[in-house]
């Protein structure tokens, strides 16, 4: 196969420029660095130590391929006893317990905690925590904190939130 003009002439570069190099005794050294050079140590693999769990772990019943009786219930819901799906209120089930105390079986008394946010929060904000809150007793503690502090508007707002809550249709 013939090289073009092109190949020729960079050949000729290559040539002259490697002449140029042994001249000055570059190239030579060039050779003795790369002889030189000191191979990457290769490390060892470490063996991991198979350790046995002292307890087996958890496993989520999707995982262990245990099926649903009825696949119409989500999240929250039940199937009730004529074969209709119930949404269940977790929250008008069992009152919600003050969280201080672990222990604690007295249902929280929210009042002194909403008239501390009365006080703290904006309107701005207040309208924004009533639209977070899904627990139906600290809902209800708020619309009385409200309506003692004359807030006809954010209470009028709260008693429609706890609507949606306990009839979400």
């Amino acid at each position: 196969m013939e090289l073009t003009e092109y190949e020729k002439d960079r050949e000729l570069r290559v040539q002259k420029n490697k002449a140029q190099l042994e001249s000055l005794g570059i190239l030579t050294a060039l050779n003795r660095i790369e002889l030189h050079k000191k191979e990457s140590i290769q490390c060892s693999k470490r063996v991991r130590i198979q350790t046995e769990e002292p307890h087996p772990r958890r496993r989520s019943q999707r995982q262990l391929g245990v099926k649903v009786e009825s696949g119409d219930a989500g999240p929250g819901e039940r199937e009730g006893a004529d074969g209709s799906v119930v949404k269940q209120e977790r929250s008008l089930q069992r009152p919600f317990l003050c969280s201080t105390s672990n222990m604690s079986t007295e249902p929280c008394d929210y009042n002194d905690l909403n008239k501390f946010r009365l006080h703290t929060m904006s309107e701005k904000a207040l309208r924004l925590r009533i639209s977070k809150i899904r627990n139906v007793a600290k809902l209800k503690s708020f619309i009385q904190v409200l309506e003692s502090q004359e807030m006809a508007d954010l209470a009028q707002e709260a008693r429609q939130a706890l609507q949606l809550l306990l009839d979400p249709e």
